[in-house]
């Protein structure tokens, strides 16, 4: 059996789709992350779907960079590079929200097995 078989999943403990359980357990005391670009300036661009997230401007700062420098695209790889860590970056900071996400959930549900469990 592979590792996808034989784990237990439960697909109630998983926030992934869910928006409501994100919103549930949204803190308003952290800094909102905002998008520098917008739709439209996306639209204007051709943006693919697969780019329009949070490092959307700096792909467009690429894009532009690949426009001015086309045959020596090697003078863009520092504009790339920062694309790049941004990315990197937003993956870490999805993945961080994912976690906490769980923990508060799974924090939730321990606390209502143990109010069902002393009445």
């Amino acid at each position: 059996m592979g590792p996808g078989i034989s784990r237990y999943s439960d697909i109630n403990a998983e926030p992934l789709q869910n928006k409501q359980i994100y919103e549930k357990f949204e803190d308003h005391t952290r800094p909102v992350r905002e998008m520098k670009v917008t739709s439209e300036e996306m639209d204007r661009a051709r943006v693919p779907r697969e780019r329009r997230d949070y490092c959307a401007h700096l792909w467009l700062g690429y894009l532009k960079c690949k426009r001015e420098w086309f045959p020596e695209l090697s003078r863009c790889d520092g504009v790339l590079h920062d694309y790049k860590h941004c990315n990197v970056d937003d993956i870490k900071h999805n993945m961080m929200e994912y976690e906490r996400t769980k923990r508060l959930m799974a924090r939730e549900r321990k606390a209502m097995a143990e109010s069902m469990a002393e009445d």
